[in-house]
């Protein structure tokens, strides 16, 4: 009994050691606790401070950083768009207009040749009418009036004459409308060698009729362009200033004589080729303008000997608005 009673004792002294034990375990397992807790405290600590001096000083907290670029990062990409929207209209706007522009020159291309066509037929339509011909054989009295005197030819050759003049004129103008649209150089080419053709063909019938007479009339048909121009002058002066008929004969004579040159020097024969243009030589675009100023030119520093100072000034004037009403003629059939 006694033994058993010691057998107790011991077993419950033992229980009572381990719950020691365990106890002391446990405070010794706070204490480590705390301390690890407080280690790391310490480093988090030196971590933030350390990137406090390091890092920029901060305008707002990352969080509201990343929350203000996100918008602004929309606004930029919203920007472009509208940008590339803006740009789009107006290239839309500009091709428009463009297209605007090419059909208005495409009309306007359409109408004139649809003009030129028009003159053309209404041209052959005159061309063809009687009483075209009767027209132009009544001019001639004015136009050769001074050959016809020279001339002296009877009534009966006199007519004769105007017919053979008229037909000539006649066959001219039926192709004055294949002139008109001609644009290449073989077209061009080709109306040289109709015209020239048809001026040789009436040429010879006229001087089969002429006879000895016939170095009159070409001598006077040669300078009837210049006799055109002067002709024009004089009726363009006022009763004070007004040309005798040797003046109008002598300025006749010297204009004739400096166009021939200028023809000479571009290589061009009035009885053979349709118009000078162009010089052949430099190729200039604008050569019949050119051209003409050289004949004035030197027709205007030839004539201070047979004309007053009054008369040579107006005869100045005269000859620079002939020039005007050809460029702007040139221009407007472009």
């Amino acid at each position: 009994m006694e033994r058993a009673k010691t057998i107790k004792n011991i077993l419950l002294g033992l229980a009572c050691l381990l719950v020691l034990a365990l106890f002391g375990l446990s405070i010794y397992q706070q204490q480590q606790l705390k301390r690890l807790s407080q280690g790391a405290n310490t480093e988090s600590a030196a971590v933030d401070e350390s990137a406090a001096n390091t890092m920029p000083e901060p305008i707002d907290t990352p969080q509201k950083t990343a929350v203000q670029s996100a918008p602004l990062a929309e606004q930029t990409t919203e920007g472009d768009i509208n940008n590339a929207d803006d740009l789009e209209s107006q290239l839309d706007a500009t091709e428009q207009e463009l297209e605007k522009a090419n059909k208005q020159l495409a009309d306007e291309a359409s109408r004139k040749e649809e003009l030129k066509q028009k003159q053309m037929e209404l041209q052959k339509q005159y061309a063809s009418d009687p009483s075209f011909k009767k027209y132009m054989k009544a001019s001639l009295d004015t136009a050769y009036a001074d050959l016809f005197k020279e001339l002296n030819l009877a009534p009966e050759e006199l007519e004769k004459f105007k017919d053979l003049l008229v037909d000539g004129a006649m066959a001219l103008n039926e192709i004055s409308p294949d002139i008109m649209s001609a644009t290449t150089k073989e077209q061009k080419a080709d109306l040289q060698k109709r015209v020239a053709a048809i001026r040789e063909e009436n040429e010879e019938k006229i001087k089969e009729f002429l006879g000895s007479g016939y170095e009159t009339y070409h001598e006077y048909t040669e300078m009837e362009t210049t006799r055109y121009v002067i002709k024009g002058f004089t009726e363009s002066m006022n009763s004070e200033n007004q040309l005798t008929k040797d003046q109008e004969k002598a300025l006749t004579e010297i204009m004739y004589k400096e166009q021939m040159k200028v023809f000479a020097e571009i290589g061009y024969d009035p009885r053979k080729q349709i118009e000078f243009q162009s010089d052949v030589k430099s190729g200039e675009a604008d050569g019949q303008l050119k051209n003409m100023e050289k004949i004035h030119n030197a027709s205007l520093e030839n004539s201070k000997g047979v004309l007053s100072a009054a008369q040579l000034q107006n005869y100045q004037n005269y000859l620079k608005s002939r020039r005007e009403m050809m460029e702007l003629s040139s221009k407007l059939s472009d």
